[in-house]
């Protein structure tokens, strides 16, 4: 039988690892959102009542030379 000062010694320890692990694994960072491979922009502006709207896309290079 384990002697009741090691127990609680064990049983402590174990608590506070449980405990540690659980607020790391909470405080963990939010999974990062990576930019789409073909970029994408919208630009808008107005010109006297009139709006013009300029959408641009290109596709990524992935390695190619330019």
């Amino acid at each position: 039988m384990i002697p009741r000062k090691r127990f609680y010694t064990s049983a402590f320890t174990f608590i506070l690892l449980v405990l540690t692990a659980a607020v790391y694994a909470s405080a963990q960072a939010p999974a990062v959102r990576l930019p789409r491979p073909s970029q994408k922009a919208t630009v808008m502006q107005t010109v006297g009542v009139t709006d013009i709207t300029i959408t641009y896309s290109r596709p990524g290079v992935k390695g190619r030379k330019i």
